[in-house]
Order: C-alpha cells, then structure tokens, then sequence
C-alpha cells in the first residue's frame, strides 16, 4: 500500500512540475538558441530536484536517482521539444513515406518516459 501512495505522490509531483508550472518556458525551450537549450535546462533541473526532493522525504533515497531523473528528462524534452520525432533522416533517406509521430504521440511518448522514471525511483 505505501508503495502505491508514493508512486502517487511522485507521479502527482510529475504531473505538476512538468505542465503548470513550468508554462512559462515553453515557448523558449523549444528554440535551438543559447536561450532555449538554458531554458531547456532549468525546466528539467527544476523537474529533477522537485521529484529527487520529494523521493528524499519519502525514504528513498539513492545517489543514482538525481542523475537518472536529470539525464532522462534532458533527453526525452529535447527530442520532444526540438521536434525530432518529426523527422527520421536515416530512414527519410530511403523513403519520404515513412508516417511521422504526431505532437500527441509525442507527448504521449514524453509523459510514459517521466512516468517509467518515477516508478524507478520507487526501487
């Protein structure tokens, strides 16, 4: 049972840090500039920490799960936000038919990523 209330927590953490409050950056981490990878950067360090907090509190602390949380979002968002799942160049190269992952898959994809996350934390 607690398992379940503190996969809740975190996964209401998730939900929370990563929409309402970071809607501010949204328009500037998607930019390819100096501005956007920073912005790209403070949403995740922001996401990070808030969830590793939380962990922390709930006992579940590991040196790994910072790093994780971090590296994992960083990755998801810029391929996410860069618009990379709109494009395959090693396979558009062969074929232009190839369909592209719509933003909603793309989202989709982004938010199963951070929940896998969260429930590693769990460990």
């Amino acid at each position: 049972m607690t398992t379940i209330i503190n996969f809740c927590i975190l996964y209401f953490l998730n939900l929370v840090l990563d929409f309402p409050l970071q809607s501010f950056l949204k328009d500037w981490k998607v930019s390819d500039t100096k501005l956007g990878n920073y912005a790209l950067y403070v949403h995740c360090m922001i996401w990070s920490l808030g969830i590793f907090i939380a962990v922390c509190f709930l006992g579940l602390y590991s040196w790994w799960k910072l790093p994780m949380l971090f590296i994992g979002h960083w990755g998801m968002d810029y391929w996410k936000c860069r618009g990379l799942y709109k494009t395959n160049l090693f396979l558009n190269k062969f074929s232009k038919k190839i369909p592209l992952i719509s933003d909603w898959k793309a989202l989709m994809i982004d938010q199963s990523f951070h929940t896998i996350q969260v429930i590693l934390c769990l460990l």
